[in-house]
């Protein structure tokens, strides 16, 4: 059986992950990021740069639960920029997300100098 390309995007570049995401819904992005035999790009961007983790990272605290899903994925880069050269941490802590930023900062390869992210704290 032919598998279905986890990597699609729509026109705007947005995945079924950041589509699942947004919407923070946990058990779709857990089906994609652990299911998909290796065939999903956890750090695809959009046409602004964007992965999953920014989109979490970005939205309200609810979205805490989406960071940490993320965070286990295989490959995650956590200090990848955006096209605006932002990473996930700056988008956390400029929103003001605390618990986000917690887990963002127990991940070991955290670049906490990354656009002076910490400055909103």
């Amino acid at each position: 059986m032919p598998y279905s390309d986890v990597n699609a995007a729509t026109t705007e570049g947005a995945t079924a992950l950041m589509i699942a995401t947004q919407a923070s819904n946990l058990e779709m992005m857990s089906l994609l990021l652990f299911h998909s035999d290796g065939r999903l790009d956890v750090n695809q961007a959009e046409h602004g740069g964007n992965t999953a983790l920014h989109i979490a990272a970005s939205q309200d605290a609810a979205h805490a639960d989406s960071v940490g899903l993320l965070l286990k994925a295989h490959g995650i880069d956590v200090n990848r920029k955006s096209v605006g050269g932002l990473c996930a941490l700056y988008h956390a802590a400029q929103n003001g997300h605390l618990q986000t930023v917690r887990l963002l900062l127990g991940v070991e390869q955290i670049d906490v100098r990354a656009r002076t992210a910490l400055i909103y704290f």
